[in-house]
């Protein structure tokens, strides 16, 4: 098993930013072997097997041939097994692997992997006690929580009924908490999935009014001196804005400001109910290990 384990890292890390790598991997069986380990897997290198095997799997998505092996077989209910399992670093590679499959896939692919299992499960992972409970340091914590913002935000793409799961399933106050936080990335892909969640849905708009995100949206727009968090914030609020947030948006002074960013430059005319939620948002996963 050590061996096993062993051998599935080098994997991982030979296929990390390496498209020829990928390839040759591919050509040469990973992708079988990586999903019978997950499946034999068992004793004191579980866990760890999983970890890595999760891994290379989302590393392995970089190559178009290797994705359509991973989507079309046994690995995405095997790596919704870890991802709703006990092992919570394990469950972090596992929420990237699913990430990166959402990536450019169906709407019927999404949804099948967006179980309401493995939806509450991303959503936990995204709390302070799911980290608290795991002893998890804070480069394991941020990880942790930008593969599930990223893994909520691309499966809610163009699918109101993952939207729906997902924002019932209290996502919304999450990932607001997330954003406000302290971390870029996270702060980021909170953001897009936020900005994700309430286009084109009117549900989820409603749920997000409740948690008062223009007001938070518009706090961290100020803070931040990201360009993408600006612009994923500013398309959160864009996405959300009404004529009868137009008061609420001067007071808060980012009127300005969103003029001058692409995705909310037309806000005034937002602020009239002429224009549709801006695009959604494809957040690019990653899974190294």
């Amino acid at each position: 098993e050590e061996e096993k384990m062993r051998a599935a890292t080098a994997l991982c890390n030979l296929c990390c930013d390496s498209a020829q790598n990928r390839e040759i991997a591919g050509q040469a069986g990973a992708v079988q072997a990586l999903i019978r380990l997950l499946e034999s897997s068992h004793g004191a290198y579980r866990g760890r097997i999983q970890q890595v095997a999760c891994a290379a799997l989302s590393n392995l998505c970089g190559d178009v041939e290797c994705k359509k092996a991973i989507a079309g077989g046994q690995a995405p209910s095997l790596i919704q097994q870890v991802l709703c399992g006990n092992n919570i670093p394990a469950a972090s590679q596992a929420a990237g692997a699913m990430w990166t499959l959402c990536i450019d896939s169906s709407e019927e692919e999404k949804t099948s992997y967006a179980t309401a299992l493995s939806v509450r499960t991303l959503i936990r992972l995204l709390t302070d006690e799911c980290a608290t409970e795991a002893s998890l340091t804070v480069g394991q914590k941020t990880a942790l929580r930008a593969r599930a913002c990223g893994c909520l935000s691309e499966c809610s793409i163009r699918n109101p009924a993952v939207k729906s799961k997902i924002g019932s399933g209290g996502a919304i106050p999450e990932l607001i908490s997330v954003c406000k936080g302290g971390d870029a990335t996270c702060q980021r892909l909170a953001a897009c999935a936020l900005c994700n969640l309430v286009a084109n849905h009117q549900g989820n708009k409603r749920l997000a009014r409740r948690c008062g995100v223009i007001r938070e949206m518009a706090s961290v727009l100020k803070a931040t001196s990201s360009q993408e968090i600006r612009c994923a914030c500013a398309s959160v609020i864009f996405n959300i804005a009404n004529k009868s947030d137009k008061e609420e948006l001067e007071g808060l002074e980012v009127l300005s400001m969103l003029r001058g960013i692409k995705n909310s430059r037309n806000i005034d005319v937002r602020l009239m109910c002429v224009t549709n939620s801006v695009g959604e948002t494809q957040s690019n996963a990653f899974g190294t290990y």
